[in-house]
């Protein structure tokens, strides 16, 4: 636990200090390379005519040769060296490299040129011809770099600005867009390549790796400590006899369900391995380097997801609280019901976007394809965009009555009806939940009865194994780690006729001393109660659950006997007995 929540500290503390420092820089400079190079552009960047694809690529180069300049910020360009006239060397800018790639006209495209273009060229575009070049291009992607150094509080960084103008015409159509894409790297050469590595990231990376590595070495000895336990449970399961088997619902060790086998195992142990194995991954990659200015998309992809998982994991040790463990277990108990009725209902869903495809696809965006579709659904489902959706449809399409049909069903069938039928479905789950938590407290119920399919989980699976035990065989050798409690039964044996007989129960953590004076059938009666709650206690211990004993005594001269259980898992055994 304390590993856990130091891995989460640490995670949260990288975090923070990558997203004030560099985070926000990286974000602005993107914006800024797209405002410079595709001023006054519509927001997806589109243009329709040749005249638009020249000017744009004019200022592309212009704003190339002019950014470093204008500024506010200091950028740097790449430079080549030239000869000049006799012994004289020039320093100029690298200039911009154009890659067109070209139709084939088969599945594989692999026909491309590259050129070079500068003030003075642009390359094909030079001539005439340009509509008909333009006719046998899928993409233009112009690239060039830019230098810039990044300050923060920590330190400062060199970067090296990767800028790519991409103009694709794949669609066509008379249609084209142009995009903008910035990918910044460390500048190992640049002047403050000395404090290009932050310490404070290089510390953080080296604990958040040491930890993860602890966490799944924990993880890996408990899964395979479950498995020895799942193992050994299966031996004794089925040296069981048909009369033991009396009040279990399951004859056969093959017919027991796997989400009771699989509890032996325990999801939160094997979610918690993958989220470690995650940000090993990560931390791994970056250790060399401080991942808060240097990151790659997929260590920020590894980081997330481990991140997340590992997170998560936290709310295991809420269980430890009735209250918390209630919303826990209605989220476990509404998973796999709520995950049955989503896909009952997935043919619905599937016919509705089919046919929104097939209606509006040519007339509006919202439906041109069957990703967007599925996100505006999603959205009416949600109830967002309704009225918008309706006055759209009722302009682009030709049938509007048909268009209304389509989203009064749609929202009448999953807004009032299935939405509605989801929400039943999580509210059963805490109602069962909370059953389930009353049921728990009345463990040490002494009545017997058949077991439901529907009741049959691990706790009592294990407690069906402890019961049927081999009494030549210690139920404690299924989990060899755990201390049973040592039961002195022959306390009872050992009663005499003196009322003068003390109390004395060792339980391995403590014991009860009682010098009151009770007749021997009290003494008895009083005994068989503590023995009863004490073999009880020893299953479920034996059983893989840790748990303790607490005697509250009333004075010298106890006439109330209480025995309060605590449980892993806040499960609370009560029990008491007053004389």
């Amino acid at each position: 636990m304390i590993f856990h929540i130091l891995t989460v500290l640490v995670l949260t503390t990288q975090l923070f200090l990558i997203h004030s420092t560099f985070t926000v820089y990286r974000r602005n400079s993107i914006a800024t390379f797209h405002q410079v190079f595709l001023k006054n552009k519509s927001e997806d960047g589109s243009f329709i005519s040749v005249v638009e694809f020249l000017d744009i690529l004019n200022k592309t180069v212009e704003q190339y040769y002019q950014f470093p300049q204008q500024s506010i910020d200091t950028y740097q360009f790449f430079y080549n060296t030239t000869s000049g006239g006799g012994n004289s060397n020039h320093v100029v800018p690298v200039p911009i490299d154009m890659e067109i790639q070209y139709f084939t006209g088969s599945i594989k495209k692999s026909s491309s040129t590259s050129y070079q273009i500068d003030s003075n060229s642009l390359g094909p575009f030079n001539r005439t011809n340009s509509k008909q070049l333009l006719q046998q291009m899928e993409y233009i992607t112009c690239s060039f770099r830019y230098r810039n150094t990044a300050y923060s509080i920590l330190g400062k960084v060199d970067y090296i600005w990767t800028i790519e103008i991409q103009f694709q015409f794949g669609n066509h159509g008379g249609k084209a867009n142009v995009y903008c894409l910035a990918t910044p790297e460390i500048d190992q050469s640049g002047p403050s390549q000395g404090s290009n590595d932050i310490v404070i990231f290089k510390i953080l990376n080296i604990l958040l790796f040491l930890f993860s590595l602890v966490l799944l070495v924990l993880g890996i000895k408990r899964i395979i400590q479950n498995i020895k336990l799942l193992i050994k449970s299966k031996k004794r399961f089925q040296r069981l006899s048909e009369e033991d088997l009396v009040e279990c619902p399951y004859k056969k060790w093959q017919e027991i369900p796997y989400s009771v086998r699989i509890g032996f195992i325990s999801l939160w142990n094997i979610s918690n391995l993958i989220g470690n194995i995650w940000i090993l991954f990560a931390t791994s990659f970056t250790l060399g380097s401080s991942p808060g200015i240097s990151s790659t998309e997929y260590y920020r992809i590894l980081i997330g997801l481990g991140s997340f998982i590992t997170s998560v994991n936290l709310i295991k040790y809420l269980t430890y609280n009735e209250r918390l463990y209630t919303l826990i277990l209605t989220i476990e108990r509404s998973f796999t019901r709520a995950a049955r009725f989503i896909f009952s209902c997935s043919p619905i869903i599937f016919a509705y976007v089919l046919c929104g495809v097939s209606l509006f696809s040519e007339y509006s965006q919202e439906f041109q394809d069957l990703s967007s579709t599925c996100e505006t659904l999603f959205a009416l489902l949600n109830g967002d965009d309704i009225h918008s959706t309706f006055q759209k449809l009722d302009q682009v399409y030709p049938y509007p009555l048909l268009a209304k049909i389509y989203l009064y069903s749609f929202i009448t069938l999953f807004v009032v009806a299935i939405l509605n039928i989801f929400i039943f479905v999580i509210e059963s789950s805490y109602i069962s939940a909370k059953d389930t938590l009353k049921k728990k407290k009345h463990r040490f119920d002494s009545s017997r009865h058949h077991q439901h399919k529907n009741d049959f989980d691990i706790e009592k699976l294990l407690e069906l194994l402890v019961e049927k035990d081999d009494p030549n065989q210690p139920i404690s050798q299924l989990n060899p780690s755990i201390n049973s409690i040592n039961n002195n039964n022959n306390n009872i044996n050992n009663i005499n006729n003196n009322n003068n007989f003390p109390i004395n129960i060792n339980n391995g953590a403590g014991s009860l001393s009682s010098s009151s004076h009770f007749d021997q059938r009290e003494l008895q009666d009083i005994l068989s109660s503590v023995n009863i709650l004490q073999n009880r206690l020893s299953k479920i211990q034996n059983s893989g659950l840790h748990a303790h004993v607490i005697y509250h005594t009333c004075g010298v001269h106890c006439d109330t006997l209480d025995l309060t259980v605590s449980l892993e898992r806040n499960f609370i055994l009560e029990g008491s007995r007053t004389y």
